[in-house]
């Protein structure tokens, strides 16, 4: 019996470890993670909250609760290399197909804000809370509107980057639209 069970270890050690639905929802975002807690009727609502500002939701997974394995086994069988978050236009041929007057599914080239279908953990990684980050010059420009600022040129930190400088604290949020990204400074 032990011999049985020290050898499935080394196979899952062996071949990696598929992800699950407590790695999947630990590598999302603290706002995101939200979803795996609220009930059922009150998830939908929230989910386009989300998605509105700019969070990548995985509707199936995160709203209708399906398993974050199955979900994405199925759709990597089916050839899927990316998936439309909320609020993306769906695809409209699958891959592999095509047909006279429509644009293919190109798995090579996954637009901005869509999901990566993946089924292996290490493609999860969990997230900590940011740490504030000290910058020598700020990436917050100028006043935008409210308490909204502008990017400056240069600027590469990640969503949810937290930033103090003198006009105070705030976080980094990026948007995905048809026209690609955009990214803004919210002050805290």
């Amino acid at each position: 019996m032990k011999t049985l069970i020290l050898s499935l270890i080394l196979s899952l050690v062996a071949f990696g470890q598929d992800v699950t639905n407590t790695i999947y929802w630990a590598s999302q975002p603290e706002a995101v993670q939200v979803l795996n807690t609220l009930p059922d009727s009150k998830k939908p609502q929230k989910a386009e909250e989300l998605a509105k500002e700019g969070y990548r939701i995985d509707v199936p997974i995160m709203v209708w609760g399906w398993d974050a394995f199955k979900v994405m086994k199925v759709r990597k069988d089916y050839g899927y290399t990316w998936v439309p978050s909320a609020l993306m236009p769906n695809i409209s041929i699958a891959p592999g197909i095509t047909m006279f007057g429509s644009t293919p599914y190109d798995p090579n080239s996954p637009p901005s804000g869509s999901i990566k279908v993946s089924t292996d953990a290490k493609d999860y990684p969990t997230i900590a809370k940011p740490d504030e980050i000290k910058v020598d010059t700020t990436p917050v420009g100028p006043q935008s509107i409210g308490n909204l600022y502008l990017t400056t040129p240069g600027d590469t930190l990640p969503a949810d980057s937290v930033v103090s400088e003198p006009r105070g604290k705030f976080v980094k949020r990026v948007k995905a639209g048809p026209f690609g990204s955009w990214a803004y400074w919210e002050k805290l």
